[in-house]
C-alpha cells in the first residue's frame, strides 16, 4: 500500500485496493515482515501440528491468532 510500484501495478490491473503511496505521496519497499503469533498457536507451530501457511490462512479467518506484526520498511528516493 506504501509503494508507488506497487501501486501502479495494481492501477494497471485494476485491482480494488487504496492507493496510500499516491494519497500520501510516500514511497516505501517493504523489506520484511514477521508476526508474533498468541502462545497456543506458536506451541501448535513449534510442535509442528501446523504449518505456517495453514497458520496464516487461520489469522485470516480469526482474531486473536497474530499478537504483533512487524514490517521493516525502506525509504525509496
Amino acid at each position: 500500500m506504501m509503494s508507488k510500484k506497487v501501486n501502479k501495478d495494481w492501477m494497471e490491473r485494476n485491482v480494488n485496493a487504496t492507493m496510500l503511496a499516491f494519497m500520501l505521496d510516500i514511497d516505501f519497499e517493504t523489506i520484511e515482515i514477521s508476526y508474533k503469533y498468541d502462545s497456543a498457536w506458536a506451541k501448535k507451530l513449534n510442535d509442528n501440528e501446523i504449518s505456517k501457511e495453514d497458520l496464516l490462512e487461520i489469522a485470516q479467518e480469526r482474531w486473536g491468532v497474530i499478537q504483533e506484526l512487524n514490517v521493516v520498511l525502506k525509504a525509496c528516493k
